[in-house]
């Protein structure tokens, strides 16, 4: 899967379903993705917080090479943001420094931002599945003629599957022919005790931590 800042709570269903979660690293990064962005609530509506991104002359990084841009302070956007809008709920003393330590640590480049983000949102869901980068791996190719690789690397005989791959995975004879299952997430978002109003899915998980804390792996589980 590939890595998203600061994932929804689908994300880490998927990561606590299985043995080993694999970071998708080494593919094309796409601008204005999940992948430096994501939602959260506040009491106006839903928020979207953007990561800048060099992307000048770069029409072809893979996420691994993405670096954070500095031209403007988004930390300190994001954090006030942040505070703003959960600094009022039961839990937020237990995650938000966490969160602001990780924020200000000037790291360069997205990638280690958003694994870093990922490692300590999958402790406070007591999720503990072993986590590694594709581009640590020595399987090559695209699509699912990597996926199938990846998976004979680890000796992974079953492959948990977004609900939106389906299509083409479906169509993909390898999985089969080497061996491996394919499972398909099914996921019903689920509706949680959450401030300011009426409720929106799909917001980044910190908004379910901050609300119900540990009670949070209940929602996804």
């Amino acid at each position: 899967m590939q890595p998203t800042y600061l994932p929804w709570a689908g994300y880490f269903e998927m990561i606590s379903n299985v043995d080993l979660f694999i970071i998708l690293d080494n593919v094309q990064f796409e601008k204005k993705s999940w992948q430096h962005r994501n939602r959260i609530r506040t009491s106006s509506g839903e928020l979207l917080l953007t990561v800048p991104v060099n992307t000048v002359s770069k029409f072809s990084q893979l996420i691994t090479e993405v670096q954070i841009s500095r031209d403007t302070n988004f930390v300190r956007k994001h954090l006030a943001s942040i505070r703003n809008s959960y600094s009022k709920t039961k839990y937020f003393d237990q995650l938000f420094p966490e969160l602001e330590q990780i924020l200000n640590s000037n790291q360069n480049f997205l990638l280690d931002l958003n694994e870093s983000l990922i490692r300590t949102l999958c402790k406070h869901l007591e999720i503990s599945t072993r986590i590694i980068r594709a581009s640590d791996l020595k399987a090559e190719g695209k699509g699912t003629e990597l996926t199938v690789a990846q998976c004979i690397e680890v000796g992974g005989s079953y492959f948990y599957a977004a609900k939106g791959s389906m299509p083409y995975v479906s169509r993909q004879l390898a999985f089969a022919s080497n061996g491996i299952e394919v499972g398909y997430q099914s996921y019903d978002h689920p509706i949680y005790p959450q401030v300011h109003g009426n409720f929106i899915n799909s917001l980044s998980v910190i908004d379910l931590i901050f609300n119900c804390g540990l009670d949070s792996r209940y929602y996804f589980s």
